[in-house]
């Protein structure tokens, strides 16, 4: 009886929700860019791939030389 009751927070737990839900989407977001970027990574690649690999055999053929 002699304990002082506090009162409640308002919207304590919501925060934490917002929070939460917050960070869910954060990471949806993420994946999403991680993917879109490996995937346009791999098209440019798949388009280009001869053309780069060209530029790298004649840089390494003009290092043999130096």
């Amino acid at each position: 009886m002699g304990e002082a009751m506090t009162p409640a927070t308002p919207g304590g737990e919501e925060k934490k929700s917002s929070r939460t839900t917050l960070w869910i989407v954060l990471g949806v977001v993420l994946v999403c860019c991680v993917c879109g970027g490996g995937a346009a990574a791999a098209w440019y690649l798949w388009n280009n791939g001869d053309q780069l690999l060209q530029g790298v055999g004649s840089l390494i053929s003009l290092a043999a030389y130096v």
